[in-house]
């Protein structure tokens, strides 16, 4: 949360710009709203609860987010022909998307949320240890999200943004108030994954639009 409310921090790029400054038509260093979740891969239509859910959606300078596009999150060589250019320390190639190690946890909860969230006959959400189909309801990689998500705990900052998100949206991420819940449901690095379809009981759930304009 920026100490000038007149301000909003970009998610991958981490600078603070005026709130006021909306790409509305992809004017440089200007912001739009990200889907952490590609909304390509699943829930292309903006009625859909999926495509406005709070918990998904981030600030994003508008170059980065087209960079970004829809794809599957993975480690990328650290090397400067896969440097993104704008967003400090992150790296992507043709297929894969690696943000700075201070958002690895915060964007493999985010999808962890989403997978968990949207599991029905309407919209089945999966994540997957391989290279996704960009229009399928799917998106990878799982081993390497519940890598990151070891690897980078939640913080202060995740559970300031948590708050606020429930305030508005009144509903939580389990996996940001119970972290150890990732291993139960899916496994970790050191143990076999295990895919259990049923969500945590006291994942409430509320059907909602938003917008950060």
């Amino acid at each position: 949360i920026p100490d000038n409310s007149d301000n909003i921090i970009l998610f991958y790029k981490n600078a603070s710009i005026p709130k006021a400054n909306f790409a509305s038509n992809n004017q440089q260093d200007f912001w739009n709203r990200e889907h952490t979740w590609p909304k390509s891969h699943g829930f292309p239509d903006e009625s859909d609860t999926a495509y406005t859910d709070v918990h998904n959606l981030r600030p994003s300078d508008a170059s980065i987010n087209t960079s970004k596009s829809n794809k599957d999150f993975n480690d990328v060589e650290n090397i400067s022909e896969n440097a993104e250019g704008e967003a400090p320390d992150t790296y992507t190639n043709s297929d894969f998307w690696d943000p700075r190690d201070e958002i690895k946890g915060d964007v493999a909860r985010i999808l962890f949320y989403m997978a968990t969230r949207y599991e029905s006959d309407f919209l089945d959400l999966e994540l997957v240890d391989r290279i996704s189909g960009s229009n399928d309801p799917e998106l990878g990689v799982l081993y390497t999200l519940i890598k990151w998500h070891e690897q980078d705990p939640v913080d202060q900052y995740e559970i300031d943004r948590h708050e606020g998100a429930y305030g508005y949206q009144e509903n939580r991420n389990p996996f940001i108030d119970h972290p150890e819940w990732v291993s139960e449901i899916w496994g970790s690095t050191t143990a076999p994954t295990l895919i259990i379809a049923t969500p945590p009981a006291n994942l409430a759930t509320r059907s909602c639009n938003f917008s950060l304009s």
